[in-house]
């Protein structure tokens, strides 16, 4: 992308990460879920790491998913909780705006 004498040069799964990395409220969460629903071209070695980009994924039926070695993913451990007073996903141990549950 070009803008001002300038060029971005940014993957999709990058900005949806930053997305994720920013966002600080149930809604801003499901901005995020609504943007992945349109990602169904990435490469599953780019996105090993993060748990709510690996749940989203999911929630929105991407095949790539399927492709994952979910045995190299590390989730971490103990519960995290990304909103107050939304849904727990045992699966990912996140608690995730109901919405999206």
């Amino acid at each position: 992308m070009e803008l001002s004498g300038f060029s971005i040069n940014a993957s999709k799964t990058r900005a949806l990460m930053e997305c994720l990395y920013l966002a600080t409220d149930a809604s801003s969460y499901v901005e995020c879920g609504q943007l992945m629903e349109g990602l169904n071209n990435v490469r599953p070695v780019q996105v090993q790491e993060l748990v709510m980009f690996l749940y989203l994924a999911e929630l929105a039926g991407h095949q790539w998913v399927n492709h994952l070695n979910h045995n190299r993913i590390d989730l971490g451990s103990g519960k995290r909780s990304l909103v107050k007073g939304g849904a727990y996903v045992a699966r990912y141990d996140i608690t995730v705006p109901r919405t999206l549950a």
